[in-house]
């Protein structure tokens, strides 16, 4: 998820041994970000669910639970993981949803940069091979700017119709704290006439 953006989080606990229970998202260093507030969608105990609504901190985070077990003794556990909200989002800006057979389409993506300014490196591919320009491959953006790529997909003569194009865009930082993110577009081939 982009940091400083909403985000929902489902999480899955064994509460049989618990009494009350409390979210956090917390720093590496284990001081607390901020509260979550979660709520149950199911009632079992052996292998509880909640679900809750957080906007994705600028900083590294992990996901902390505390609380009372059944016998009033406090508890605390941490997910190991350390998460990381991106500073690049990839937005499709698609004019169309159907790749004709032999044509050329031109498919625009925005990329959008909330974190330092940085250079990017593009990386695209499609499951159907029809890929025949990106451009540009590498650009730098500015902090709180945006940018365009553009993916040219040519379609050959006599392909199939009965199979997908999927396009996936994936744009990683070249330097500085790593940063990615990535977009996928589902696009329907068919014949010349039918769009």
């Amino acid at each position: 998820p982009l940091a400083g953006s909403p985000a929902d989080l489902e999480v899955s606990l064994s509460a049989k041994a618990t009494s009350t229970t409390e979210f956090r998202l917390v720093s590496e260093r284990g001081e607390t970000i901020r509260k979550l507030q979660m709520h149950p969608i199911n009632s079992d105990r052996e292998w509880l669910e909640l679900t809750g609504s957080l906007e994705v901190p600028q900083v590294p985070f992990r996901i902390a639970v505390n609380g009372r077990d059944l016998n009033g003794k406090p508890y605390q556990r941490f997910i190991g993981r350390l998460f990381h909200g991106e500073s690049i989002e990839v937005i499709p800006k698609l004019d169309f949803d159907e790749l004709p057979v032999g044509s050329t389409k031109h498919a625009l993506f925005t990329l959008r940069n909330v974190g330092a300014t940085r250079t990017f490196r593009v990386t695209v591919t499609d499951t159907r091979g029809f890929l025949s320009k990106v451009q540009p491959s590498t650009l730098e953006i500015g902090s709180g700017e945006s940018a365009h790529i553009i993916v040219d997909l040519t379609v050959p003569a006599g392909a199939d119709t009965e199979r997908d194009d999927d396009v996936v865009v994936v744009v990683s930082s070249t330097g500085g704290l790593a940063t990615s993110n990535s977009a996928v577009v589902q696009l329907s081939v068919t014949q010349p006439g039918n769009n």
